[in-house]
């Protein structure tokens, strides 16, 4: 995937959270075409992109993607 897309290999610890929700938010054929998430958990199958925005909770603000630290600190990374 990194060569076929010409990704540095550096910036793959960015991309993998959302590849890890594609892969679990998908329908698969194999699992009747539901989405993984929800057969396992049996939750409702919300958008991978999800992941990545945080609500403001200001009034009348939208809100905005979430901050991914470097390369170096993503071991620390913990989403909420």
């Amino acid at each position: 995937m990194i060569l076929e897309y010409k990704i540095n290999h550096t910036d793959w610890p960015y991309l993998m959270p959302m590849v890890q929700a594609s892969l679990n938010h998908t329908a698969v054929p194999s699992l009747d075409n539901k989405a993984p998430v929800k057969l396992f958990t049996g939750l409702p199958c919300p958008t991978p992109l999800r992941e990545f925005y945080l609500p403001d909770e200001r009034e009348g603000r939208g809100g905005g993607l979430q901050e991914v630290p470097e390369v170096d600190k993503i071991d620390e990374f913990s989403p909420t």
